[in-house]
């Protein structure tokens, strides 16, 4: 369906967003070989991120077997925002700040370690592109309150912020004395390492989190494309 959809869409800038589950592997593989654009959507985790930059080189390696230009346009995107609010259900505000930046860098220092491996090397130099992390931002108050100090902390190479306009002010004035994510994570290994000890499971909560994001991005298409049918038969005389 992801392949018809973009066949028939005929526009060479169209990103499809595609969830980064585990069990989609095989599909975002072979989106990667057909060089269809694509966001890997809904990473809430190192793990997650790794699974997708392991998937997005095997489908450039494939291309590159086929003697295929390896340019290929993909993205992961990490709900960085989304998990600050589920961190505020058992954590103060600090130690929600403090914990997602610690979450962010722990996926940044994985980007940059796979970066410099050989086989990401050979595939750069083949003409690759780096895979970029783009950090969700949302609308959500109380999120958004979270995001305006967090957001100062995710300033580094091969990453996109995604900021609404309603935030863009408060961004541009909190990065101004920002500076950029450590390469190697700095300790954010050992603040998550005390978190997991209090009794936070990384794993679950991203787990978790990842298919209710999931389930939410279906509710708001089925919504639009409900609202978008009784608009178009408004429309159609009777």
């Amino acid at each position: 369906a992801i392949i018809t959809l973009h066949d028939q869409l005929q526009r060479p800038n169209i990103l499809i967003s595609v969830p980064g589950f585990e069990e989609f592997s095989d599909l975002l593989e072979e989106l990667v070989f057909l060089g269809i654009p694509i966001n890997i959507s809904l990473i809430c985790s190192h793990d997650q991120y790794i699974n997708a930059a392991e998937v997005y080189m095997r489908g450039i390696e494939r291309r590159m077997k086929k003697g295929l230009n390896p340019v290929v346009s993909v993205f992961a995107s990490v709900s960085i925002c989304a998990l600050a609010a589920e961190f505020s259900k058992d954590l103060s505000r600090d130690n929600v700040i403090q914990v997602s930046i610690a979450r962010a860098r722990k996926i940044y220092k994985s980007l940059r370690i796979l970066h410099t491996s050989q086989k990401w090397e050979r595939a750069y130099n083949g003409g690759a592109r780096f895979l970029k992390v783009i950090w969700i931002n949302c609308l959500d108050e109380k999120p958004a309150d979270y995001w305006a100090t967090i957001s100062r902390h995710l300033l580094a190479a091969f990453t996109i912020s995604s900021i609404p306009e309603i935030n863009l002010e408060k961004f541009i004035k909190n990065i101004q004395e920002a500076e950029p994510m450590p390469e190697n994570g700095d300790d954010c290994d050992k603040i998550l390492a005390e978190f997991q000890k209090s009794g936070l499971d990384f794993h679950n909560i991203a787990e978790n989190l990842q298919k209710r994001l999931a389930e939410l991005q279906v509710k708001t298409w089925i919504n639009l494309l409900d609202m978008l049918a009784k608009k178009s038969a408004s429309l159609i005389p009777n």
